[in-house]
């Protein structure tokens, strides 16, 4: 640690002149300092923007995502009413409204195998499904000594092992039967399993399928279909069997809640879109740079805050990443179906004329839109979700989906290399950690110089004060002799 000194005989304020003497090599440290600031900014403000897109992504683009417009089921826009509820229906786009008679005469149901108390101790039970191994289980016993089957723990065992063995059966206790219950994993009528004790078969009953007779307004003969599930898709109309019996359903147009999820998805667009319009648009002004901690100590909180505000303002003005997701995007929305001749702008979705932050953002006629769902939601599906093809980049959510995608979901992306995704590879390996890595060691490298000068300067000082201490000396000297004389 440099010893400090003042001028006692010299009368320098050697602390003050030293200070001064080195406000080059501070300055450039706090320059250096600042830059890495920007650098940590400009992280943190576009992986909020990635978080963003990553939210809306997963809402809408996601088939996974109750919310999502990506999969058939979102675009219900015929409702159906029956005269008794076991069968509901629902309609999606294509679908033809009019009346329904559906008649259930079999429900779907599963392979079923029943174990029952009769079991004793050292019985082995084998299940097998097809071309798979046999899974063989010892039943288990009491701890009680009385060497009675624990029927619960058996069938606890015996599930854990079918599981583990990757047979689609399940095994459960159950008091009401009497026993343990094996039933498969699905329904219909391909779905069964060997069940034995001992070696001895035992009853299964194999799964079936569901039984549909179905007549619509102007046939005179019913239609029997089946499914391996209770539910039923056919000429969009997709019906769930409830219970054996017949049904009456009358489907109506009904967009609303289609309607209400594509206006959700247009605000949240907006809201998107603007948030990058607005990083793009602001300026900068480098009259606020970061604050150094010697600057915050002479400021107030609220000086320090607004301060910090504009120091974190236009930092990704024009960014090259940012503007060129903007473009992709908005092309995205611009899209055009030429069989159908529908875009946004056709169904009620239309570009604000701005070119501000408000650029690329729609307004909604909700009762525009809800007219092209229920007069054509077959168009509306297509112009959101069709495929691309060669010479057809696709619907608006495909397109969408895909720069998104290759834009923010790929840890191989130019912004994933350049900002770290925060849980994959790049969050601790990418070019702004390693350019705040380097301002790092650019700061070390110059306070190792500012303390060598430091150093220097005050043994400089030094060696003045200790020559003119040895003059003062002398002089006193010579004063004490002329006096004697």
């Amino acid at each position: 640690m440099t010893n400090r000194i003042t001028g006692t005989n010299s009368g320098i304020d050697v602390d003050a002149v030293v200070k001064a003497s080195l406000t080059t090599e501070q300055n450039k440290i706090d320059k250096a300092y600042q830059q890495q600031k920007v650098y940590e900014y400009q992280q943190e403000q576009l992986r909020t923007i990635v978080d963003q897109c990553t939210d809306f992504y997963d809402k809408y683009l996601d088939i996974l995502s109750s919310d999502s417009l990506l999969k058939s089921s979102a675009y219900e826009s015929v409702a159906f009413t029956g005269d008794n509820n076991n069968v509901t229906a629902k309609g999606y786009a294509g679908a033809d409204i009019g009346e329904y008679k559906v008649n259930v005469t079999q429900l779907a149901s599963k392979a079923k195998g029943v174990i029952t108390s009769t079991l004793k101790e050292g019985d082995k039970i084998s299940v097998k499904i097809s071309d798979k191994d046999a899974v063989e289980f010892e039943v288990v016993t009491k701890e009680d000594g009385s060497n009675e089957v624990d029927l619960a723990e058996t069938a606890k065992q015996l599930n854990s092992k079918l599981s583990e063995a990757g047979l689609n059966v399940t095994a459960k206790y159950s008091e009401l039967s009497g026993g343990i219950v094996l039933e498969s994993s699905s329904t219909g009528d391909k779905q069964t399993f060997e069940l034995k004790i001992n070696n001895v078969e035992q009853s299964v009953d194999s799964g079936k399928d569901a039984v549909f007779e179905i007549t619509k307004d102007g046939m005179t003969k019913a239609v029997e279909m089946k499914s391996s599930t209770n539910t039923l898709v056919v000429d969009n109309i997709e019906f769930t069997a409830n219970k054996v019996g017949e049904t009456t359903l009358t489907g109506k147009n009904d967009g609303t809640k289609l309607k209400d999820t594509i206006v959700n998805f247009v605000n949240d667009y907006n809201k998107l879109i603007t948030t990058i319009n607005e990083k793009v648009l602001e300026s900068r002004d480098k009259n606020y740079m970061p604050l150094t901690e010697a600057q915050k100590a002479d400021m107030s909180e609220s000086e320090i805050k607004k301060w910090e505000e504009k120091a974190q303002t236009g930092l990704l003005k024009n960014d090259n990443d940012l503007v060129r997701i903007q473009s992709a995007l908005k092309e995205s929305m611009r899209t055009f179906m030429s069989g159908s001749g529908l875009n946004l702008e056709a169904i009620g979705i239309k570009p604000v004329d701005n070119y501000g932050s408000k650029n690329g953002t729609f307004t909604i006629d909700e009762d525009k839109l809800t007219k092209a769902i229920e007069n054509n939601a077959e168009g509306v599906k297509d112009l959101f979700t069709k495929s691309a093809s060669s010479g057809d980049k696709g619907g608006v959510l495909t397109q969408l989906q895909s720069v998104l995608k290759s834009e923010i979901k790929s840890s191989s992306s130019a912004l994933s290399k350049r900002i770290g995704f925060v849980g994959t590879a790049t969050e601790n390996s990418n070019t702004l950690k390693l350019n705040i890595s380097k301002q790092k060691t650019l700061i070390s490298e110059l306070k190792d110089k500012y303390s060598d000068k430091e150093t220097a300067l005050y043994k400089k000082y030094s060696a003045l004060e200790t020559m003119l201490e040895k003059l003062n000396s002398q002089s006193n000297s010579l004063y004490a002799m002329l006096n004697i004389g």
